[in-house]
Formats: C-alpha cells, structure tokens, sequence
C-alpha cells in the first residue's frame, strides 16, 4: 500500500503475515518503522494500513489517499522493498532462561536444586527449539562455555526465529556446584524466564523468584489428555511495569503440539 501527501510526504505500508500475528513495515523516506499486530485484531489489510497509519499520525491519517499495489503489475518495486528489508533487518540475539518446576513444589529453591530432565520437558522443549552440544558451538553462545572443559554443560537447546537468535539457558543441562551457582549465575541474567510445571495443578508465584532483571515468567504445562494429542496450556506473568504485549494468549489459552504452537 502507498500514498503521497504533500505535507507529511511519501509512505509505503508492507505487511507479511505469519500464523498468529502480522509483520508491518512503515516505509517513509527519514525512517522504517516495524510494527507487531495480532491477525485477530483486523479483518483485512486494509484496515491494518488504516490502524498504522493512524497510530502514526492521528487524525491526519484520515486525509491519506491510500493505493494498494498489486504485487503481480509492480513485480520490481515489490523486490526492491524486500532487498531493502533484508538490508536493514538488524539479526538479533535472545537468551532465555527455563526452569522446570518439580510436581508440588514450584519454588525457586527446588527448580535451581533439580537434577534431572523429565520425557514431559523434554517434549516440550523439542517442540520449540533443538538439542544442540555445546562442544566447539559457532552460533549465538549466550555466555555459555563451548570450550572442551564444557563447565555450563554438554547440551543446551537453541533456535532461529526470523533471523532471531535464541539461546536457551535449561537449568537442569547446567550443572550443579555448591561453590559455583552457575545456573543461578545465567538465569539469574535473564529477562525472560519459562517455567516447566510437571504438575498442572501447581501454582506458580513470581515473587518466589529471587532476581532484579527476571522480568518476564512463561509458564507452561502439559494438558492431561487421553488422545495422544500433545496440548499445552500458556500463561504469562509479569512483574509490575510490564505493560501486556503482543501477540496476545487467546481464550483458552491451549495450543496442540506444532507448527503454530512453536510459532507463538
């Protein structure tokens, strides 16, 4: 979509839409504005281009003469737009931290205390990134030891998403020193925090947490089921200051096993 007008100037409005949520670029020649909007918060493109457009004008949105370009008649200008996307597409690195919580007791003492993985966690974790050996890594480390001495583990998980870079900091793959509270010194670090619960009916509280950057709790849990379907159930809390951000759970928040629950 494209428009032309002569006091705020020239924009183009991409949008790439994935399962769950949508992808918009606004295009203006002094800037490249990206933008994250939930598929359920529109009925069609255009009403996305009006919605971007007005959070960034205001009412001055409403005079825009807005043309949609057929990608099939302006095959070059589509291209050139996805060069100049790649271009400026900045490659960033995320590590998070994922804890597993023991059945009946989600307490911070008990998750970094836990010494082994369970068929559950590791089926979760399957399903959102890979196993890789740490042992001479070449990607994203995220402060974890690659050396033979391997003194964070033999094995983490890792994952691509969109040129996105995540590091997965698995408290159970860390080990265990009393001298040495490496696995608190990592997840300690970490922004965003998966908690595994093995027991659905455990309740996790983030004050137990005892960490000034751990901001943001992912809590998951394996649906009980007798499909032999693999369903998880989503939660997410947040300290005070963490305003809600897309893309939003959907009610009820229950994903099967798959393309799109790895994608959200």
């Amino acid at each position: 979509f494209a428009t032309l007008d002569p006091q705020l100037g020239a924009f183009v409005v991409t949008i790439e839409k994935a399962e769950v949520y949508s992808s918009v670029l606004l295009w203006s020649k002094k800037r490249l504005d990206r933008k994250v909007i939930p598929n359920t918060e529109y009925e069609n493109y255009e009403s996305v281009v009006s919605k971007v457009l007005e959070s960034s004008f205001g009412k001055n949105a409403k005079q825009l003469n807005i043309i949609k370009i057929s990608k099939d008649d302006h095959t070059n200008f589509s291209q050139a737009l996805s060069d100049i996307e790649k271009e400026t597409r900045i490659k960033s690195q995320m590590k998070i931290g994922v804890l597993l919580a023991p059945p009946g007791n989600c307490t911070e003492e008990a998750m970094y205390n836990i010494a082994d993985t369970t068929p559950d966690f590791e089926e979760f974790m399957d399903s959102i990134a890979t196993k890789i050996r740490l042992k001479e890594w070449t990607n994203y480390k995220g402060g974890l030891d690659v050396s033979p001495s391997e003194t964070t583990g033999a094995y983490t998980y890792f994952a691509n998403f969109h040129d996105v870079e995540i590091m997965f900091h698995v408290c159970p793959l860390i080990p265990q020193k009393k001298t040495d509270p490496t696995r608190k010194r990592h997840i300690g670090n970490d922004i965003v925090v998966i908690i595994f619960k093995s027991d659905p009916n455990d309740q996790f509280d983030p004050r137990c947490i005892k960490s000034n950057l751990n901001n943001v709790f992912i809590v998951v849990e394996k649906v009980p089921n007798n499909d032999n379907i693999t369903r998880y159930r989503l939660q997410i809390v947040t300290n005070s200051g963490i305003f809600p951000f897309p893309p939003y759970l959907p009610d009820p928040p229950v994903f099967q096993s798959g393309n799109e629950w790895k994608e959200f």
